[in-house]
C-alpha cells in the first residue's frame, strides 16, 4: 500500500464457483474457495485506490499432489471427457493467466476471476439451473414470473421444470442442431 503499487493474485478453484458432481463430498474445500473468489472481488474494490490489482485464478482438475486420489476415484479419463477440451490441465496452462495479471497488460483488470479448466465451467450449466430453481421453489406463488438464463446450454429438462413452478422461460433457437436433427432450444 506504500508504494501505490502492485498486483495480487489469488488461487482459487472450479471448485468455488459451483457444486459438485455427485461422490465428490469436498464441501470444506469449496467453501474455503468460493471465500478466495469474494476476497477476490472484495479486495479488488477496496485496494484500487491504492493502483493495486486482485484477481484470481480458479484451476480445474490437474494432476497434482492433491488430485491423486480424486483422479483415481474418478478417472483422468473421465474427466477429461467432461471438458470440452477433452484434456486435464498442465503445467503450461496457467502461465499466460499469471503473466496477463502480473504485467502491465493486465493494469485495468481488477477484481475477476478466470476459470482455466478446458471449459468445464461453461459447459454443464447445471450449477446455474438448480440454483435458478431453489430460489424459484422459495418464492411466494401468488403471480407467475418470466426468467431468462444467461447461457446457451440445451435445456432438456429445464423448459418443464420451470412451467411446472408456473414460470414463463424465455426460449431461443441457438442455431444448433440437437441429436434428433432439429433445431436445439436454448434459455437466453
Amino acid at each position: 500500500i506504500p508504494r501505490k503499487t502492485g498486483r495480487i493474485i489469488n488461487i482459487a478453484s472450479i471448485a468455488g464457483l459451483n457444486g459438485n458432481p455427485e461422490g465428490m463430498m469436498t464441501i470444506a474445500y469449496n467453501t474455503s474457495k468460493g471465500a478466495v473468489v469474494n476476497f477476490t472481488r472484495t479486495l479488488g474494490a477496496e485496494w484500487g485506490k491504492y493502483n493495486i490489482t486482485v484477481n484470481a485464478i480458479c484451476p480445474g482438475f490437474f494432476p497434482s499432489k492433491m488430485t491423486v486420489a480424486t483422479l483415481k476415484a474418478f478417472g483422468e479419463e473421465k474427466l477429461a471427457a467432461s471438458a470440452p477440451l477433452k484434456r486435464l490441465g498442465d503445467d503450461e496452462d496457467l502461465k499466460g493467466l499469471c503473466v496477463l495479471y502480473a504485467s502491465d497488460a493486465g493494469k485495468h483488470i481488477t477484481g475477476q476471476w478466470l476459470a482455466v479448466d478446458g471449459g468445464v465451467t461453461l459447459a454443464t450449466g447445471a450449477a446455474e439451473r438448480e440454483a435458478a430453481l431453489a430460489m424459484l421453489d422459495r418464492r411466494p406463488r401468488r403471480r407467475r414470473i418470466t426468467l431468462g438464463a444467461d447461457k446457451a446450454y440445451d435445456v432438456t429438462g429445464f423448459i418443464g421444470d420451470l412451467r411446472a413452478r408456473r414460470v414463463t422461460p424465455h426460449v431461443a433457437i441457438d442455431g444448433h442442431l440437437s441429436s434428433t436433427g432439429k433445431p436445439r432450444k436454448t434459455a437466453v
